[in-house]
């Protein structure tokens, strides 16, 4: 079950202002649990999720008092993460800083957390969908690591939500293919592609010229000894 709302906006719009430095600094929350239990759902399990609405039971339970109440869009603190997210990912409604990025790639705290068990542990380009989506830009669209389209544009910008959030990864320095990858994700992929064809094709155009050049000039210096023999023999 998908939904679009204020409030998933709001997480986008929070996750990109942070990504400038310029995220407000009014939502400080607790660090997170060493240990957290996960309260998620396999997708259509309806013993753990009764409506089948991808909010755990048990997370609705405490949201809003029973396993089917939940819309999806509570949020209790207005930072623009749901409650049920906030819950799975820190044990309270009100536990998550959405501009929180304790190891500056890009990605808050929170949502590396749910991609992969801690704040820190997250590379930007675990996919678990293998949709072109990354997981932790799905949580801040939509909550989860598969729930996303890729369509998704809150702020009708016409670039998609997850470009811009990925946009926003700072990734390994020492690998030149993650700032390829990066390049990619932002749409510069393409420019960058033409930067190198264009090079490749001018530098094959230069070679072929010098080449051209040097047959010449051998085909000229053959011609030249060719003359000088002709007019040795007709002297002799």
């Amino acid at each position: 079950m998908r939904r679009r709302s204020w409030t998933r906006s709001i997480a986008v719009l929070i996750t990109a202002a942070a990504c400038w430095g310029i995220a407000p600094a009014a939502f400080a929350a607790p660090p997170a649990p060493a240990e957290m239990p996960d309260l998620r759902c396999d997708p259509g399990d309806r013993s753990c999720d009764t409506d089948n609405d991808r909010i755990p039971d048990a997370v609705e339970q405490v949201v809003c008092g029973s396993a089917t109440c939940a819309t999806g869009t509570e949020d209790v603190d207005g930072d623009g993460v749901p409650d049920w997210v906030e819950y799975l990912a820190s044990g309270a409604t009100d536990g998550v800083d959405p501009a929180a990025d304790r190891d500056k790639d890009g990605m808050p705290d929170y949502t590396e957390r749910l991609t992969c068990g801690t704040d820190t542990c997250a590379t930007g380009r675990e996919d678990v969908d293998g949709d072109g989506v990354r997981d932790w830009a799905e949580i801040v669209i939509c909550g989860d690591t598969t729930c996303a389209t890729g369509d998704e544009d809150y702020d009708g910008d016409g670039v998609a939500d997850h470009q811009q959030l990925q946009a926003c990864v700072v990734y390994d320095r020492s690998s030149w293919w993650d700032q390829v990858n990066r390049l990619a994700t932002t749409g510069w992929g393409g420019w960058l592609l033409a930067l190198i064809a264009a090079a490749l094709v001018g530098g094959g155009y230069w070679v072929a010229r010098r080449a051209r050049a040097i047959r010449a000039a051998k085909l000229a210096e053959n011609e030249s000894a060719d003359d000088l023999v002709d007019a040795s023999g007709s002297q002799a």
